[in-house]
């Protein structure tokens, strides 16, 4: 198993400081990984993040070595972030993909477990 997750801490909390403006309806799981297997991320209409910095910090932790997908959404999803993360994640098939909403932040996760990955979000949460 790989263990680059010393990374995640720095990209979430560098992700968590996207600020939002009103937006549409929320995206189904089916279009944000449709999405994400493209560009390495999906960000949501009226998340007001920049997209250049998004791809940077998608682009970190996969130069480490891991298959990693970032999710940006205005609102946050019904069922919750983690939730909507496994969703994303079992449309791509592979790798690990954060969500990041309105107030709230999963991930999920083919290559980490649950302690791996929830001591990383912690980290990065305790960091913005």
């Amino acid at each position: 198993m790989k263990r680059h997750l010393a990374l995640l801490p720095a990209v979430t909390a560098a992700l968590l400081v996207a600020t939002a403006v009103p937006a549409a309806a929320q995206a189904s799981p089916d279009e944000a990984a449709a999405t994400a297997v493209d560009q390495g991320y999906y960000i949501e209409s009226g998340v007001g993040a920049d997209e250049e910095r998004i791809s940077d910090a998608v682009r970190l932790v996969r130069d480490g070595g891991d298959e990693f997908y970032v999710v940006l959404l205005f609102d946050d999803p019904a069922g919750g972030a983690t939730t909507y993360a496994g969703s994303v994640l079992s449309r791509i098939g592979s790798g690990t993909v954060l969500v990041l909403s309105a107030t709230q932040f999963g991930m999920e996760s083919y290559d980490f477990g649950e302690t791996d990955l929830r001591a990383a979000l912690e980290r990065g949460n305790a960091n913005d």
